[in-house]
C-alpha cells in the first residue's frame, strides 16, 4: 500500500478533502454515461468536473504536470494531472478522473498530498482494489453514470475495386 506523508494528514485537511469529495459527487449525480465509448465517457466526466471547478471559482487547468515519475520501458515517464485547480484562498486541489483504480493515479495524487494540495480521485466504472487513503477523496460515480460497454457495430466489409459479391 502507498501511504501519504502524515504531516499532511491533519483533521482540517481531512474535513476538506472529505466535504470537496461529496460536493463533487452531488453535482456528478446527474451525470449519464450509457452509450458511450470510454473515451466519450472519460470526456463527458472531465467536462462536468471542469464545470464544477469554475462553479467554485477555481482556475481549472487540463493536463497539468505532475510531482512523480516511473520508469517505463521507453524511458522516465512524467506524471501528468487530469486536472489541477487553482483556488484563492487554500491550497489547489488535484483531480484524477479514471475508468476504474489505477495505483498510478493513486501514487500521483499522494504526491499531490505531500505538498499539502487537495487531492480527488473520480471514478465512473468499476471497482478500486486498491486501498485509497482518507487523505485522497474518492468521488465514485460508478452507480449513477450508468456507463455500459457500448455494442460493437459491425462495419460492412468493403470488396475490393472491380470486384463484385451480389449473389446472383
Amino acid at each position: 500500500m502507498v501511504t501519504p506523508n502524515a504531516e499532511y494528514a491533519n483533521e482540517e485537511h481531512l474535513a476538506e478533502t472529505a466535504a470537496l469529495a461529496a460536493a463533487l459527487c452531488r453535482d456528478l449525480a446527474a451525470v449519464r454515461l450509457a452509450g458511450l465509448s470510454s473515451v466519450e465517457a472519460t470526456a463527458a466526466v472531465t467536462s462536468a468536473v471542469v464545470a464544477w471547478c469554475h462553479v467554485q471559482d477555481w482556475t481549472p487547468k487540463l493536463e497539468v504536470a505532475g510531482r512523480i515519475s516511473r520508469a517505463t520501458q521507453g524511458g522516465e515517464r512524467h506524471a501528468r494531472l487530469d486536472i489541477v485547480c487553482a483556488r484563492s484562498p487554500g491550497p489547489a486541489v488535484a483531480i484524477e478522473i479514471d475508468r476504474f483504480g489505477k495505483v498510478w493515479s493513486l501514487r500521483k495524487l499522494l504526491a499531490e498530498v505531500d505538498a499539502a494540495h487537495r487531492a480527488l480521485w473520480v471514478r465512473w466504472h468499476g471497482r478500486t482494489i486498491v486501498e485509497v487513503p482518507p487523505t485522497v477523496g474518492l468521488v465514485d460515480i460508478a452507480a449513477t453514470a450508468g456507463w455500459t460497454r457500448p455494442p460493437r457495430t459491425r462495419q460492412a466489409r468493403q470488396p475490393a475495386d472491380g470486384i463484385d459479391l451480389r449473389v446472383v
